[in-house]
């Protein structure tokens, strides 16, 4: 991966009633087989514990991952997707909320390629 990587991940989290970190260990697992390598995940996490966070310490050798608390600010979901999006370096970006799925190992491709076409 080079420095600005293709494509940034951004996921907003939190600790969704103790279901926080099911579902974006779900969306890690599909990650990691993506066909495209070239990109980051960053995960803005305004969780009430640190279950987001020890999963994200788990995973950071398995995906580049970055991992940020964001709970000085509002509590709100669009101001968790923008903190998300504000630490993110590549040059596209996606939003994937913690309990989206993702049916396609080509999707962050596809993606990508989107942007590329004229």
């Amino acid at each position: 991966m080079t420095d600005t990587p293709k494509l940034s991940v951004c996921i907003p989290a939190y600790d969704m009633n103790g279901l926080g970190a099911t579902y974006l260990e779900e969306s890690f697992r599909a990650l990691e087989i993506q066909n495209l390598t070239d990109f980051e995940v960053i995960v803005s996490d305004q969780s009430g514990n640190n279950e987001v966070f020890e999963l994200c310490k788990a995973w950071c050798k398995r995906l580049t991952l970055h991992h940020y608390w964001n709970c000085n600010g509002k509590r709100q979901a669009s101001a968790n997707v923008n903190y998300a999006l504000g630490k993110a370096s590549g040059e596209v970006h996606k939003v994937l909320f913690q309990d989206d799925f993702i049916l396609s190992k080509t999707v962050l491709q596809d993606i990508v390629d989107a942007f590329e076409r004229d």
